[in-house]
């Protein structure tokens, strides 16, 4: 067995207990919420915690490579996705159905570190689940006297969000981390399974001289790129054990356009419309001075006044018009702050 490996196996081990007693926390909240939903049916904060107490599961068994919880949730989470997109409705068959999964969820939970507890009987019994579950989620059982189409991939792609995704993601883990049992390496790899890492970064400013270093401190964090099909609410699980302390971010990558906008909002204070879009790339020196040039020969006959740049870069340079009103906020706050200076 590698290092690595055993560095994982002993992270599971000693973590491991925290995440049977976490997820049965989670599996108790699921059968309460259920119950509360048979009553209420239509309660669209109910519905969104149980979709959230099941969301937690998978992605926590996911860091501790338990594929048969992660498996077997997953088809609980697809049926309790369409709930909430109203493509289903949460009726007393569903919701006994669910009741039984969450049984089974526990059962995995519980037994997670006895392979032979899963049983010839317990494996049919889960197949038999998912098949019920996949006859909702896939269209083939009938709902309210109709067959319920199967999902496409439009249903199913987060607004804004392709199919596949570089996340990039910046995790500072808290000082804590290491004495609560969490290794910050394991949810790297995690990670890696969802899909591919393009880059990775390790982050160690906050790292002090060794004279000063406590061995059971920890001081890092890193950037990644995160190549993966997987949803944002997915690569977040990943860090589900250590939200508590850990600094995160994990956006998808900027538009052209939203890059430019970051771009003039980062820069220092500068007065002149056209240096701004000039520095970040927005326009070339050539084409301002060129729409410079338009705006000296637009001024009107009979007002005098001179056409607004503005304008001018959005007609002629085809600079987006949020890009112009970054810049123009911009300079309307250094103008500002001049002002007070004064």
């Amino acid at each position: 067995m590698s290092h690595a490996s055993d560095a994982d196996q002993d992270f599971i081990a000693a973590a491991m207990p925290a995440f049977i007693s976490e997820a049965g926390e989670q599996t108790e909240a699921i059968e309460t919420l259920l119950l509360e939903l048979e009553e209420q049916p239509d309660n669209r904060e109910l519905l969104d915690s149980l979709f959230r107490c099941a969301h937690t599961v998978k992605g926590s068994a996911g860091i501790f490579g338990l594929n048969k919880v992660v498996e077997f949730t997953h088809h609980v989470e697809t049926l309790l996705d369409k709930c909430r997109d109203g493509e289903l409705a949460l009726t007393p068959e569903i919701s006994t159905l669910l009741l039984k999964c969450n049984d089974q969820i526990k059962f995995l939970v519980d037994t997670a570190t006895d392979e032979a507890a899963d049983t010839p009987e317990q494996k049919d019994l889960r197949a038999d689940l998912v098949i019920q579950l996949c006859a909702y989620t896939e269209g083939t059982a009938v709902v309210g006297g109709a067959v319920e189409p199967a999902a496409t991939a439009a249903d199913t792609a987060p607004a804004g969000e392709p199919g596949v995704t570089q996340w990039h993601i910046s995790a500072r883990f808290g000082p804590e981390t290491f004495r609560n049992g969490m290794d910050p390496l394991s949810i790297a790899r995690y990670l890696q399974g969802m899909g591919s890492v393009k880059s990775i970064v390790c982050a160690t400013d906050a790292v002090p001289s060794l004279v000063d270093m406590n061995p059971e401190t920890c001081y890092l964090g890193f950037v990644m790129v995160l190549e993966s099909a997987a949803k944002r609410d997915d690569v977040e699980g990943a860090f589900s054990f250590v939200a508590d302390d850990c600094e995160l971010e994990v956006r998808a990558p900027e538009s052209p356009e939203q890059k430019l906008v970051r771009a003039i909002e980062d820069m220092p204070a500068t007065p002149r419309l056209g240096d701004m879009l000039v520095s970040v790339g927005a326009v070339s020196q050539s084409k301002l001075t060129e729409v410079l040039s338009n705006q000296e020969q637009s001024t009107s006959a009979t007002s005098g006044q001179k056409a607004k740049i503005g304008n001018l870069l959005e007609d002629k340079a085809g600079v987006a018009p949020a890009v112009v009103e970054a810049a123009l906020n911009k300079q309307q706050k250094a103008k500002e702050s001049s002002g007070e200076e004064n």
